[in-house]
């Protein structure tokens, strides 16, 4: 029904919005990141989310399941190796 789906999707909502707030929080105060920088993280990690619609739509309409597939996996390598020969600095 209508009403079990709205409520939720209403709770669904509060539980990403209140981990994001606990997020901000563990980076500032336990990683001892400004206030600046926790809250451009978070919003980062939120940001992954829209990826996987966008591989969705790309997937269905374009490329395949399976060129996809590969099409992320290269872009993780890509920006993941960097990362961490960065971090390891």
């Amino acid at each position: 029904s209508i009403s079990h789906h709205a409520g939720s999707t209403s709770l669904q909502a509060l539980a990403i919005y209140g981990c994001t707030i606990n997020l901000v929080i563990f980076l500032v105060k336990i990683l001892h990141q400004d206030n600046a920088s926790a809250a451009n993280a978070v919003t980062n990690w939120l940001g992954t989310a829209f990826s996987s619609l966008i591989g969705g739509c790309l997937g269905d309409a374009y490329l395949g399941r399976l060129w996809t597939i590969i099409l992320y996996q290269m872009l993780y390598i890509v920006v993941r190796v960097p990362t961490s020969l960065f971090n390891l600095v």
